[in-house]
Protein backbone atom coordinates (compact mmCIF):
# COMPACT_ATOMS: atom_id res chain seq x y z
CA UNK A 1 0.00 0.00 0.00
CA UNK A 2 1.23 3.45 -0.86
CA UNK A 3 -0.58 5.14 2.38
CA UNK A 4 -1.07 3.11 5.63
CA UNK A 5 -3.64 5.38 6.81
CA UNK A 6 -6.18 4.58 4.16
CA UNK A 7 -8.04 1.97 2.84
CA UNK A 8 -7.31 -0.40 0.54
CA UNK A 9 -9.59 -1.64 -1.97
CA UNK A 10 -13.40 -2.04 -2.23
CA UNK A 11 -12.98 -5.87 -0.30
CA UNK A 12 -14.42 -4.79 3.06
CA UNK A 13 -16.76 -6.39 5.37
CA UNK A 14 -17.72 -5.72 9.19
CA UNK A 15 -14.83 -3.73 10.86
CA UNK A 16 -12.41 -2.53 8.46
CA UNK A 17 -9.32 -0.59 9.98
CA UNK A 18 -6.69 0.74 8.15
CA UNK A 19 -3.04 -0.80 8.28
CA UNK A 20 -2.18 2.19 10.69
CA UNK A 21 -5.03 1.95 12.78
CA UNK A 22 -4.49 -1.90 12.87
CA UNK A 23 -1.33 -0.92 14.60
CA UNK A 24 -2.41 1.13 17.28
CA UNK A 25 -5.02 -1.30 18.18
CA UNK A 26 -2.46 -4.17 19.02
CA UNK A 27 -0.92 -1.32 21.14
CA UNK A 28 -4.49 -0.83 22.86
CA UNK A 29 -5.29 2.73 21.60
CA UNK A 30 -9.19 3.41 21.11
CA UNK A 31 -9.98 4.28 16.75
CA UNK A 32 -12.54 5.26 15.24
CA UNK A 33 -13.00 2.59 12.93
CA UNK A 34 -14.80 2.31 9.58
CA UNK A 35 -17.81 -0.69 9.34
CA UNK A 36 -18.56 -2.51 6.31
CA UNK A 37 -21.84 -4.06 5.76
CA UNK A 38 -22.64 -6.42 2.85
CA UNK A 39 -25.84 -4.37 2.25
CA UNK A 40 -26.70 -3.58 -1.91
CA UNK A 41 -26.38 0.27 -1.17
CA UNK A 42 -22.97 0.26 0.94
CA UNK A 43 -21.37 -1.78 -2.16
CA UNK A 44 -23.34 0.73 -4.73
CA UNK A 45 -21.70 3.61 -2.81
CA UNK A 46 -18.56 2.44 -2.32
CA UNK A 47 -18.67 3.54 1.35
CA UNK A 48 -18.98 2.23 5.15
CA UNK A 49 -22.04 1.93 6.20
CA UNK A 50 -21.08 3.64 9.83
CA UNK A 51 -18.03 4.70 11.65
CA UNK A 52 -17.52 3.47 15.52
CA UNK A 53 -15.09 3.39 17.95
CA UNK A 54 -13.35 0.33 18.82
CA UNK A 55 -11.43 0.97 22.29
CA UNK A 56 -9.17 -2.08 23.52
CA UNK A 57 -9.11 -0.56 27.16
CA UNK A 58 -5.35 -0.62 26.82
CA UNK A 59 -5.00 -4.48 25.93
CA UNK A 60 -2.57 -4.65 24.02
CA UNK A 61 -1.59 -7.71 21.45
CA UNK A 62 2.14 -7.97 22.21
CA UNK A 63 3.77 -10.10 25.42
CA UNK A 64 5.05 -8.21 28.39
CA UNK A 65 8.04 -6.91 27.35
CA UNK A 66 7.57 -6.01 24.04
CA UNK A 67 6.35 -3.57 21.80
CA UNK A 68 4.77 -3.25 18.26
CA UNK A 69 7.70 -4.39 15.60
CA UNK A 70 6.08 -1.74 13.61
CA UNK A 71 7.09 1.13 16.33
CA UNK A 72 10.29 -0.47 16.83
CA UNK A 73 11.16 0.05 12.90
CA UNK A 74 9.93 3.39 13.17
CA UNK A 75 7.14 3.47 10.58
CA UNK A 76 4.63 5.16 13.41
CA UNK A 77 5.26 6.65 17.22
CA UNK A 78 3.94 8.89 19.98
CA UNK A 79 4.39 12.42 20.09
CA UNK A 80 5.54 14.78 23.12
CA UNK A 81 1.32 14.99 24.09
CA UNK A 82 1.43 10.86 23.66
CA UNK A 83 -0.98 11.44 20.54
CA UNK A 84 0.08 8.64 17.73
CA UNK A 85 1.60 9.89 14.50
CA UNK A 86 2.69 7.96 11.71
CA UNK A 87 5.99 8.82 10.45
CA UNK A 88 6.15 6.66 7.53
CA UNK A 89 2.91 6.32 5.13
CA UNK A 90 4.86 4.93 2.37
CA UNK A 91 6.96 1.98 4.39
CA UNK A 92 5.78 -0.62 2.26
CA UNK A 93 5.14 0.57 -1.15
CA UNK A 94 8.79 -0.29 -2.22
CA UNK A 95 7.82 -3.74 -2.14
CA UNK A 96 6.89 -5.78 -4.59
CA UNK A 97 5.22 -9.14 -2.94
CA UNK A 98 5.10 -11.26 -5.43
CA UNK A 99 8.43 -10.22 -7.03
CA UNK A 100 10.34 -10.05 -4.00
CA UNK A 101 8.56 -12.56 -1.49
CA UNK A 102 6.39 -14.80 -3.27
CA UNK A 103 8.39 -15.86 -6.28
CA UNK A 104 11.87 -16.88 -4.02
CA UNK A 105 9.65 -18.78 -1.65
CA UNK A 106 7.56 -20.58 -4.64
CA UNK A 107 11.35 -21.82 -6.39
CA UNK A 108 13.10 -22.58 -2.69
CA UNK A 109 9.57 -24.48 -2.36
CA UNK A 110 9.56 -26.23 -5.74
CA UNK A 111 13.42 -26.88 -5.61
CA UNK A 112 12.60 -29.42 -2.52
CA UNK A 113 9.53 -31.28 -3.76
CA UNK A 114 10.84 -31.44 -7.50
CA UNK A 115 14.35 -32.92 -6.17
CA UNK A 116 12.27 -35.73 -4.37
CA UNK A 117 9.36 -36.00 -7.13
CA UNK A 118 10.34 -34.42 -10.27
CA UNK A 119 7.38 -34.23 -11.98
CA UNK A 120 5.30 -32.59 -9.92
CA UNK A 121 3.34 -30.06 -10.91
CA UNK A 122 3.18 -26.80 -9.01
CA UNK A 123 0.15 -24.81 -8.51
CA UNK A 124 1.22 -20.92 -8.15
CA UNK A 125 -1.34 -18.88 -6.13
CA UNK A 126 -1.13 -15.53 -6.03
CA UNK A 127 -3.78 -13.78 -3.79
CA UNK A 128 -6.85 -13.14 -6.00
CA UNK A 129 -7.35 -9.32 -8.27
CA UNK A 130 -9.80 -8.32 -5.58
CA UNK A 131 -7.54 -8.35 -3.01
CA UNK A 132 -5.35 -4.67 -3.85
CA UNK A 133 -3.25 -4.29 -6.53
CA UNK A 134 -0.48 -6.46 -6.21
CA UNK A 135 1.49 -6.86 -9.43
CA UNK A 136 1.53 -10.86 -10.83
CA UNK A 137 5.62 -11.14 -11.14
CA UNK A 138 7.15 -13.11 -14.36
CA UNK A 139 7.74 -16.90 -13.92
CA UNK A 140 9.74 -18.53 -16.11
CA UNK A 141 9.95 -22.03 -16.93
CA UNK A 142 13.42 -22.27 -15.14
CA UNK A 143 11.84 -20.72 -12.01
CA UNK A 144 9.43 -23.36 -11.55
CA UNK A 145 9.19 -26.40 -13.77
CA UNK A 146 5.75 -27.96 -14.75
CA UNK A 147 4.10 -24.47 -13.33
CA UNK A 148 0.61 -24.38 -13.16
CA UNK A 149 -1.51 -20.72 -12.94
CA UNK A 150 -4.23 -21.76 -9.82
CA UNK A 151 -5.39 -18.43 -9.01
CA UNK A 152 -8.65 -18.83 -6.85
CA UNK A 153 -11.75 -16.78 -8.43
CA UNK A 154 -15.35 -16.49 -6.73
CA UNK A 155 -18.50 -14.11 -7.47
CA UNK A 156 -17.10 -11.55 -4.75
CA UNK A 157 -20.08 -10.03 -4.13
CA UNK A 158 -22.37 -13.60 -3.75
CA UNK A 159 -19.53 -14.59 -1.28
CA UNK A 160 -19.32 -11.35 0.62
CA UNK A 161 -23.08 -10.82 1.17
CA UNK A 162 -24.53 -14.56 0.88
CA UNK A 163 -27.01 -13.28 -1.05
CA UNK A 164 -28.11 -14.47 -4.91
CA UNK A 165 -28.21 -11.42 -6.68
CA UNK A 166 -28.60 -12.26 -10.52
CA UNK A 167 -29.30 -9.10 -11.59
CA UNK A 168 -26.02 -6.79 -10.04
CA UNK A 169 -22.47 -7.48 -9.30
CA UNK A 170 -19.78 -4.78 -8.24
CA UNK A 171 -15.81 -5.34 -10.01
CA UNK A 172 -13.68 -5.15 -6.69
CA UNK A 173 -10.99 -4.12 -9.12
CA UNK A 174 -12.13 -1.59 -10.64
CA UNK A 175 -15.08 -0.59 -8.63
CA UNK A 176 -17.24 -0.61 -11.24
CA UNK A 177 -20.84 -2.04 -10.92
CA UNK A 178 -22.87 -3.81 -13.56
CA UNK A 179 -26.31 -3.96 -13.80
CA UNK A 180 -28.49 -6.91 -15.35
CA UNK A 181 -27.42 -10.51 -15.74
CA UNK A 182 -26.11 -10.28 -19.36
CA UNK A 183 -23.93 -7.51 -17.63
CA UNK A 184 -23.32 -9.77 -14.44
CA UNK A 185 -21.94 -12.84 -16.81
CA UNK A 186 -19.78 -10.32 -18.43
CA UNK A 187 -18.08 -8.67 -15.86
CA UNK A 188 -17.23 -12.13 -14.34
CA UNK A 189 -16.11 -13.54 -17.85
CA UNK A 190 -14.06 -10.67 -18.24
CA UNK A 191 -12.34 -11.31 -14.77
CA UNK A 192 -11.83 -14.94 -15.53
CA UNK A 193 -10.04 -14.01 -18.52
CA UNK A 194 -7.91 -11.67 -16.86
CA UNK A 195 -6.89 -14.60 -14.23
CA UNK A 196 -6.19 -16.86 -17.36
CA UNK A 197 -3.95 -14.38 -19.19
CA UNK A 198 -1.08 -14.51 -15.86
CA UNK A 199 -0.64 -18.48 -17.17
CA UNK A 200 -0.50 -17.14 -20.90
CA UNK A 201 1.32 -13.68 -20.06
CA UNK A 202 3.34 -14.03 -17.37
CA UNK A 203 4.36 -17.87 -16.68
CA UNK A 204 5.44 -18.80 -20.40
CA UNK A 205 1.93 -19.77 -21.66
CA UNK A 206 1.33 -21.93 -18.94
CA UNK A 207 -2.04 -23.76 -17.97
CA UNK A 208 -4.80 -22.46 -15.74
CA UNK A 209 -6.24 -24.51 -13.53
CA UNK A 210 -8.61 -22.13 -11.18
CA UNK A 211 -7.51 -23.11 -7.42
CA UNK A 212 -10.99 -22.51 -5.69
CA UNK A 213 -13.95 -21.79 -6.63
CA UNK A 214 -17.85 -21.81 -5.35
CA UNK A 215 -20.72 -20.55 -3.43
CA UNK A 216 -21.82 -20.17 0.34
CA UNK A 217 -24.75 -22.27 0.50
CA UNK A 218 -26.44 -20.39 3.68
CA UNK A 219 -27.14 -17.26 1.48
CA UNK A 220 -30.42 -15.57 2.28
CA UNK A 221 -30.13 -16.14 5.72
CA UNK A 222 -29.83 -19.90 5.35
CA UNK A 223 -33.36 -19.85 4.79
CA UNK A 224 -33.04 -23.25 3.12
CA UNK A 225 -31.68 -25.10 5.36
CA UNK A 226 -35.52 -24.49 7.00
CA UNK A 227 -37.62 -25.02 3.51
CA UNK A 228 -35.34 -26.85 2.13
CA UNK A 229 -35.51 -25.03 -1.61
CA UNK A 230 -31.89 -24.67 -3.05
CA UNK A 231 -33.28 -22.67 -6.07
CA UNK A 232 -30.73 -19.63 -5.50
CA UNK A 233 -28.32 -21.95 -4.73
CA UNK A 234 -28.86 -23.60 -7.84
CA UNK A 235 -28.83 -20.17 -9.55
CA UNK A 236 -25.50 -18.95 -8.21
CA UNK A 237 -23.28 -21.75 -8.38
CA UNK A 238 -25.00 -22.07 -12.59
CA UNK A 239 -24.04 -18.46 -12.89
CA UNK A 240 -19.98 -19.31 -11.62
CA UNK A 241 -19.41 -22.75 -13.32
CA UNK A 242 -21.08 -21.40 -16.42
CA UNK A 243 -18.75 -18.40 -16.47
CA UNK A 244 -16.01 -20.92 -15.89
CA UNK A 245 -17.00 -22.79 -19.03
CA UNK A 246 -17.38 -19.90 -21.01
CA UNK A 247 -13.59 -19.33 -20.69
CA UNK A 248 -13.04 -22.99 -21.00
CA UNK A 249 -10.81 -23.16 -17.66
CA UNK A 250 -11.12 -26.18 -15.70
CA UNK A 251 -11.45 -25.68 -11.80
CA UNK A 252 -11.18 -27.29 -8.57
CA UNK A 253 -14.82 -26.74 -6.91
CA UNK A 254 -14.54 -25.04 -2.86
CA UNK A 255 -15.71 -27.61 -1.20
CA UNK A 256 -16.74 -30.86 0.39
CA UNK A 257 -16.59 -31.34 3.85
CA UNK A 258 -17.36 -34.06 5.80
CA UNK A 259 -18.93 -32.73 9.25
CA UNK A 260 -20.37 -29.81 7.93
CA UNK A 261 -23.62 -28.57 9.85
CA UNK A 262 -25.80 -25.57 9.53
CA UNK A 263 -24.75 -24.15 12.31
CA UNK A 264 -21.37 -24.27 12.06
CA UNK A 265 -20.81 -24.20 8.40
CA UNK A 266 -17.26 -25.78 7.16
CA UNK A 267 -15.53 -25.42 10.87
CA UNK A 268 -13.93 -22.58 9.35
CA UNK A 269 -14.90 -19.05 9.88
CA UNK A 270 -17.84 -19.75 9.83
CA UNK A 271 -17.66 -20.53 5.80
CA UNK A 272 -20.62 -22.70 4.75
CA UNK A 273 -19.61 -23.32 0.93
CA UNK A 274 -19.76 -27.53 1.48
CA UNK A 275 -21.82 -28.97 -1.30
CA UNK A 276 -22.86 -31.83 0.57
CA UNK A 277 -23.84 -31.75 4.22
CA UNK A 278 -25.13 -34.30 7.14
CA UNK A 279 -28.00 -31.83 8.21
CA UNK A 280 -29.04 -31.37 4.72
CA UNK A 281 -29.53 -35.02 4.49
CA UNK A 282 -31.43 -34.73 7.72
CA UNK A 283 -33.32 -32.15 6.55
CA UNK A 284 -34.32 -34.03 2.94
CA UNK A 285 -34.95 -36.94 4.97
CA UNK A 286 -37.80 -35.15 7.18
CA UNK A 287 -39.81 -33.13 4.75
CA UNK A 288 -40.39 -36.19 2.89
CA UNK A 289 -41.55 -37.91 5.61
CA UNK A 290 -38.98 -39.92 7.11
CA UNK A 291 -38.27 -41.94 3.55
CA UNK A 292 -35.40 -44.33 3.26
CA UNK A 293 -32.43 -42.72 3.35
CA UNK A 294 -31.43 -41.90 -0.57
CA UNK A 295 -27.38 -41.42 -1.89
CA UNK A 296 -27.89 -37.73 -2.88
CA UNK A 297 -29.95 -36.63 0.40
CA UNK A 298 -27.09 -34.80 1.81
CA UNK A 299 -25.96 -32.97 -1.70
CA UNK A 300 -27.61 -29.07 -1.72
CA UNK A 301 -28.72 -28.05 -4.55
CA UNK A 302 -27.25 -30.85 -6.73
CA UNK A 303 -28.55 -30.09 -9.85
CA UNK A 304 -25.93 -26.22 -9.59
CA UNK A 305 -23.00 -28.72 -9.67
CA UNK A 306 -23.63 -32.03 -10.92
CA UNK A 307 -24.28 -31.03 -14.84
CA UNK A 308 -22.81 -32.05 -18.23
CA UNK A 309 -19.44 -31.85 -18.74
CA UNK A 310 -16.38 -33.38 -21.53
CA UNK A 311 -14.48 -35.14 -18.75
CA UNK A 312 -11.71 -35.76 -22.36
CA UNK A 313 -11.48 -34.61 -25.30
CA UNK A 314 -10.06 -36.00 -28.30
CA UNK A 315 -8.75 -32.89 -29.46
CA UNK A 316 -8.77 -28.82 -28.52
CA UNK A 317 -12.00 -27.53 -27.18
CA UNK A 318 -13.57 -24.54 -28.35
CA UNK A 319 -17.10 -24.57 -26.63
CA UNK A 320 -18.42 -26.58 -23.69
CA UNK A 321 -21.54 -25.40 -22.25
CA UNK A 322 -24.02 -26.50 -20.53
CA UNK A 323 -27.61 -24.38 -20.57
CA UNK A 324 -29.82 -25.25 -17.38
CA UNK A 325 -32.80 -23.68 -19.27
CA UNK A 326 -32.92 -25.75 -21.75
CA UNK A 327 -30.66 -28.63 -19.96
CA UNK A 328 -28.84 -28.26 -23.55
CA UNK A 329 -25.20 -29.21 -23.42
CA UNK A 330 -23.21 -28.67 -26.46
CA UNK A 331 -19.14 -29.34 -27.60
CA UNK A 332 -17.05 -27.97 -29.69
CA UNK A 333 -13.55 -28.94 -30.57
CA UNK A 334 -10.83 -29.94 -33.49
CA UNK A 335 -8.67 -32.66 -33.75
CA UNK A 336 -5.58 -33.36 -36.36
CA UNK A 337 -6.00 -35.43 -39.02
CA UNK A 338 -5.35 -39.13 -36.71
CA UNK A 339 -6.69 -41.84 -35.42
CA UNK A 340 -7.40 -40.83 -31.36
CA UNK A 341 -6.14 -43.17 -28.99
CA UNK A 342 -9.33 -42.86 -27.20
CA UNK A 343 -12.50 -41.34 -27.58
CA UNK A 344 -13.83 -37.85 -26.06
CA UNK A 345 -15.90 -38.79 -23.09
CA UNK A 346 -19.21 -36.58 -21.72
CA UNK A 347 -20.82 -37.03 -18.20
CA UNK A 348 -24.28 -37.09 -18.06
CA UNK A 349 -25.99 -37.18 -14.92
CA UNK A 350 -29.54 -38.04 -14.70
CA UNK A 351 -30.58 -35.12 -12.37
CA UNK A 352 -31.64 -33.27 -15.64
CA UNK A 353 -32.85 -35.58 -17.59
CA UNK A 354 -35.54 -37.11 -15.83
CA UNK A 355 -37.26 -37.62 -19.16
CA UNK A 356 -34.15 -39.25 -21.16
CA UNK A 357 -32.00 -37.29 -23.73
CA UNK A 358 -30.59 -37.79 -27.00
CA UNK A 359 -27.55 -37.15 -28.29
CA UNK A 360 -26.67 -35.45 -31.70
CA UNK A 361 -22.63 -35.44 -33.28
CA UNK A 362 -21.77 -33.95 -36.43
CA UNK A 363 -19.92 -37.03 -37.67
CA UNK A 364 -18.53 -40.11 -35.86
CA UNK A 365 -20.98 -42.37 -34.08
CA UNK A 366 -21.31 -42.45 -29.97
CA UNK A 367 -22.05 -45.14 -27.25
CA UNK A 368 -23.55 -44.87 -23.74
CA UNK A 369 -21.77 -46.58 -21.32
CA UNK A 370 -24.19 -46.90 -18.53
CA UNK A 371 -23.53 -45.94 -14.58
CA UNK A 372 -25.95 -45.41 -11.25
CA UNK A 373 -27.24 -42.18 -11.56
CA UNK A 374 -25.39 -40.69 -14.75
CA UNK A 375 -23.98 -41.98 -17.95
CA UNK A 376 -20.34 -41.47 -19.92
CA UNK A 377 -21.13 -40.41 -23.54
CA UNK A 378 -18.24 -41.92 -25.56
CA UNK A 379 -17.54 -40.02 -29.02
CA UNK A 380 -15.50 -41.34 -31.41
CA UNK A 381 -15.24 -38.72 -34.46
CA UNK A 382 -14.86 -38.94 -38.20
CA UNK A 383 -10.78 -38.70 -38.48
CA UNK A 384 -11.63 -37.05 -42.04
CA UNK A 385 -13.22 -34.18 -40.09
CA UNK A 386 -11.60 -31.49 -38.64
CA UNK A 387 -13.97 -29.69 -36.80
CA UNK A 388 -16.33 -31.57 -34.30
CA UNK A 389 -19.72 -30.66 -32.40
CA UNK A 390 -21.73 -33.20 -29.76
CA UNK A 391 -25.06 -32.28 -28.58
CA UNK A 392 -26.54 -33.82 -25.37
CA UNK A 393 -30.55 -32.73 -24.87
CA UNK A 394 -33.62 -33.69 -23.35
CA UNK A 395 -36.00 -36.25 -25.30
CA UNK A 396 -38.06 -33.84 -24.93
CA UNK A 397 -37.91 -29.77 -24.95
CA UNK A 398 -38.06 -27.69 -21.52
CA UNK A 399 -37.82 -24.28 -20.83
CA UNK A 400 -37.91 -21.93 -18.06
CA UNK A 401 -40.55 -19.19 -16.62
CA UNK A 402 -40.11 -16.48 -19.42
CA UNK A 403 -41.89 -14.03 -16.45
CA UNK A 404 -39.12 -15.51 -13.64
CA UNK A 405 -36.13 -14.54 -16.35
CA UNK A 406 -37.24 -11.03 -17.15
CA UNK A 407 -38.00 -10.18 -13.11
CA UNK A 408 -34.30 -9.30 -12.44
CA UNK A 409 -34.48 -7.16 -15.38
CA UNK A 410 -37.53 -4.81 -13.90
CA UNK A 411 -35.34 -4.55 -10.66
CA UNK A 412 -32.43 -4.00 -12.10
CA UNK A 413 -34.22 -0.41 -13.48
CA UNK A 414 -35.54 0.22 -10.32
CA UNK A 415 -31.74 -0.02 -8.52
CA UNK A 416 -30.44 1.83 -11.60
CA UNK A 417 -32.83 4.80 -11.00
CA UNK A 418 -31.51 4.66 -7.19
CA UNK A 419 -27.69 4.20 -8.35
CA UNK A 420 -27.59 6.99 -10.50
CA UNK A 421 -28.17 9.96 -7.43
CA UNK A 422 -25.93 7.66 -5.19
CA UNK A 423 -22.31 7.19 -7.64
CA UNK A 424 -22.97 11.05 -7.81
CA UNK A 425 -22.99 11.32 -4.22
CA UNK A 426 -19.78 8.75 -4.08
CA UNK A 427 -17.73 11.47 -6.57
CA UNK A 428 -18.08 14.74 -4.28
Amino acid sequence: TKDLSKTVGMLQNGYAPTAFQGMLLGEGVAQDVEFWNAGLMTLMRGKPSRVENVDPKGVRAWKEGFGCVWKEAGVWGFDKEGEPQLLKPDYFDGVDFGKGFYLPFAKRFTKKLQGVFPKTMIFVEMPPVDFGDMEFPQITKEDIPNAVNAMHWYDGITLLTTTWRSYFTVDFATGKPAFGNKALRKAHQKQLAHVASFGRKKMGNMPTLIGETGIPYNMNNARAYISGDYSAQIEAMDNTISNLESQLLSFTLWNYTADNSHEFGDLWNLEDLSISSPDSEALAIRLAGGHTRRRDDSARGLRGFARPHARKIAGVPLKSEFTMATAEYKLEYVSVNTEPTAPTEIYVPYVHYPGGYRVTSSDGHCTIQKHENYDIVKYAHDIKAHKHRVVVAPTKPIGGDPRRANAPLYLALAITAIAIPLFAYKRR
